[in-house]
Formats: C-alpha cells, sequence, structure tokens
C-alpha cells in the first residue's frame, strides 16, 4: 500500500469511527498537535508528546491492539484521557480503549521514558 493511500485511510478511520470518543483537554495539552495522522508511528509521537509535554500526570504506554492479530501500539494516558499520536487526538480513557481494544503491557512516567529512550536508542517498544 503507497503512503498516500494509508495516509488516506487512516484519517478517514479517525475523522469517521473514532471520532465519537474525542473529548476536550485544556490548552496545556493541545500545545504542539497538529491535525496530520501518522501512520506506523505510534512509538514515535506518543513518545515525542510526553517528552514535549512537561506535565506530571502523563503517563506513556506500550501495548498492542487487540484482534485477530494483535498490533503492537503506544499511546499516552492522564487522567480520564488518551492521547493517540497517529490520529493527533484525545479520546474518553474508557471509550476508546474498549473500541480500539488496547491492552496495557507498560507504563512508563515522563522520566523512565526519556531514560528508556537514552538506554535504547529507538522510541519503543523497550521490553519491560
Amino acid at each position: 500500500m503507497k503512503e498516500k493511500e494509508m495516509y488516506s485511510i487512516v484519517k478517514k478511520v479517525r475523522d469517521e469511527v473514532y471520532k465519537k470518543y474525542e473529548v476536550e483537554v485544556g490548552p496545556e495539552y493541545k500545545a504542539g498537535i497538529n491535525n496530520r495522522v501518522s501512520p506506523k508511528n505510534c512509538y514515535e509521537k506518543s513518545y515525542q508528546y510526553i517528552f514535549s509535554h512537561n506535565i506530571d500526570t502523563l503517563s506513556l504506554v506500550h501495548g498492542y491492539s487487540e484482534g485477530r492479530i494483535p498490533i503492537p501500539h503506544a499511546w499516552v494516558e492522564f487522567n480520564n484521557v488518551i492521547f493517540d499520536g497517529v490520529y493527533q487526538r484525545f479520546y474518553d480513557k474508557k471509550l476508546y480503549s474498549e473500541a480500539r481494544k488496547l491492552i496495557k503491557v507498560i507504563v512508563y512516567s515522563r522520566e523512565s521514558a526519556i531514560n528508556s529512550l537514552l538506554e535504547n536508542n529507538n522510541y519503543g517498544p523497550w521490553g519491560g
């Protein structure tokens, strides 16, 4: 599949399937967010978000989306919200987790995420 086709499909899923789970967040959380989806970049985009937002309540999560074939995935959680770096959107944690069938494997604080990146020299997954 060509990159442009993948981008169009992922954008359509974001705008038509998951839009109903979106929530509003304060401006401190929205800083630096853009409208461009980023297929296959969940680890990088989730890490970049937690790194660029020095907010104590943020957690970086590595896990997967359960289905016929489990798909590795990363996202950011805070309060009752998930930020999905692929979609560049904020979602109701419970509803979005259920819809995506998200399974947590490991949760990182901002500090432990930064240390893990430095130790592994990549955005993840890092193991545990």
